[in-house]
């Protein structure tokens, strides 16, 4: 299943869990799709995507938008 595909799926924390070890699979085997290769960029990309989107989350934010935006780190450069 695509990565894309994946991500509309996520429902549980299970369903969440399998989609990030997808996307370390895909890091892997493509490194060069991915736009933020380090660790640390990656990570404040996320981080400066939960300060921005502060108002527009919903109070419990579901799996699956926590999946969408893991995902939309890892469009192509």
């Amino acid at each position: 299943m695509k990565l894309q595909e994946m991500v509309t799926s996520i429902q549980t924390k299970a369903d969440f869990v399998a989609f990030v070890e997808a996307l370390e699979d895909h890091l892997e085997t493509d490194p060069k799709a991915w736009k933020h290769t380090s660790l640390d960029d990656y990570i404040e990309a996320i981080g400066d995507w939960v300060e921005d989107m502060e108002d527009t989350l919903p109070q419990e934010p579901t799996w699956q938008i926590v999946g969408e935006k893991v995902e939309m780190e890892n469009e192509p450069k």
